[in-house]
């Protein structure tokens, strides 16, 4: 009976002996045949950029009796002093490049062209020259197809369009006297898509 729980010993030594040789084999095989492999590298995160602006503002078209008084000035963000005159029936008209050099897409969120023109007569019939003025006037804000430009009208990441700005004076009589206009702006407010 002893000599069985030697044997039984002996086989189990054995058997712990072959199973730690064979760990041991394998991981010096795994060890010599293993490779590791890196990923390395940075990243920079930043916030987008929203930069849509006024170019290119093009000399002044005037038709029948409008003439440019002084050209306006051109801001990134504004077409100032506006300085038109007319001596009767015609249009004065300004092009000019709206682009977004930003990386988000946007769109016009809000659009006012003027309603509302101020009028300031000076003569004696002042106050129907300045009805006959404001009845007169009129403004509109096209691309250079001539679709008028809309709210909710696109401009992506990157894109230029060209918008023509025109001022017309219709009468449908002569002003007695000079007439002051005020009030002409127009804006165009962008958000983003």
């Amino acid at each position: 009976m002893k000599k069985k729980k030697k044997d039984k010993k002996w086989y189990i030594l054995c058997f712990i002996a072959l199973i730690l040789g064979g760990v041991s084999f394998t991981m010096v095989v795994y060890a010599a045949v293993t490779q590791t492999l890196k990923i390395t590298g940075s990243a920079k995160v930043q916030g987008p950029e929203w930069n849509i602006h006024f170019e290119n503002l093009k000399e002044a078209v005037t038709t029948g009796n409008g003439q440019e008084n002084e050209k306006p000035t051109l801001k990134d963000t504004a077409i100032n002093n506006i300085d038109i005159v007319f001596s009767g029936g015609g249009s004065v008209s300004y092009e000019f490049d709206v682009k977004n050099s930003g990386s988000l897409d946007a769109q016009i969120g809000t659009l006012t062209i003027f309603t509302a023109p101020t009028c300031i007569g000076t003569g004696d019939q002042k106050e129907a020259d300045e009805k006959l003025v404001c009845d007169s006037i009129s403004s509109s804000l096209t691309y250079e197809d001539g679709t008028l430009v809309r709210e909710g009208d696109m401009l992506d990441a990157g894109e230029s369009k060209t918008m023509k700005y025109t001022l017309t004076y219709q009468p449908t009589a002569n002003v007695a006297a000079a007439v002051n206009i005020n009030e002409l702006g127009s804006t165009i407010i962008y958000v983003e898509r």
